[in-house]
């Protein structure tokens, strides 16, 4: 199993992107409702493999505002 989440693919990021833009520019918390979608969205679509799912971080609210972070 896999102990790093794999890479974000080229389309992921730009929907954490969009909640950026929606959000005047300011990166989304972990509480955040949008965050929490948008990671039980990530974590449905049906490329994610069941290694990757199994871990604790993947796609996670945590990850999805670090990535709004990132582009704030």
């Amino acid at each position: 199993m896999p102990t790093r989440n794999p890479a974000w693919t080229d389309d992921e990021p730009l929907l954490a992107g969009a909640l950026v833009v929606q959000n005047g520019w300011h990166e989304l918390r972990t509480g955040d409702r949008e965050v929490q979608e948008l990671s039980e969205l990530l974590r449905s679509l049906p490329f994610q493999t069941p290694e990757a799912l199994a871990l604790p971080g993947y796609r996670s609210p945590d990850s999805v505002s670090r990535k709004t972070s990132d582009f704030a």
